[in-house]
């Protein structure tokens, strides 16, 4: 149930839907881990922190988030996301296709949300868009089901 709260509020906040999820109290402290490709800003979108506030969620009261990202090649992501996963946070985010794959490859249990990834079934990281399978779901540019 939490995972899918999380969820729901990280999706809500990325396409700016927050009213879609206000109805879902803030239920207790969250760790959110973020993994940006080489090249993407490091900083977390303010569009998600607003919502999470929104919600009732305030960093270093009940919301943390960490954030990694590649500073000179995509080779680096791996092992950022082998550390992230190793914090154990509640959910993982990744920001387009190549973090995703390192998320999806350094944990099978943490819940990952893929963000900007333009082919999720052709990249594997999810069977289907319809039920992803695993514990990888998100965002697909331009793809259909």
């Amino acid at each position: 149930m939490k995972f899918k709260r999380l969820l729901l509020f990280a999706i809500c906040a990325t396409f700016g839907l927050a009213s879609l999820a206000a109805a879902q109290p803030a239920p207790g402290s969250f760790t959110v881990g973020m993994l940006w490709p080489v090249g993407a800003c490091c900083e977390t979108p303010p569009a998600f922190i607003k919502t999470l506030q929104d919600l009732g969620y305030k960093e270093g009261v009940n919301l943390t988030v960490i954030g990694r990202g590649a500073k000179s090649s995509n080779a680096e992501l791996p092992r950022l996301a082998a550390e992230l996963a190793s914090l154990k946070p509640d959910v993982l985010v990744a920001i387009s296709t190549p973090p995703s794959l390192a998320l999806k490859n350094a944990t099978k249990t943490i819940p990952i949300l893929a963000l900007n990834v333009a082919d999720p079934i052709g990249s594997h990281l999810v069977q289907g868009l319809a039920h992803p399978g695993g514990n990888v779901t998100g965002a697909a540019n331009g793809a259909e089901q």
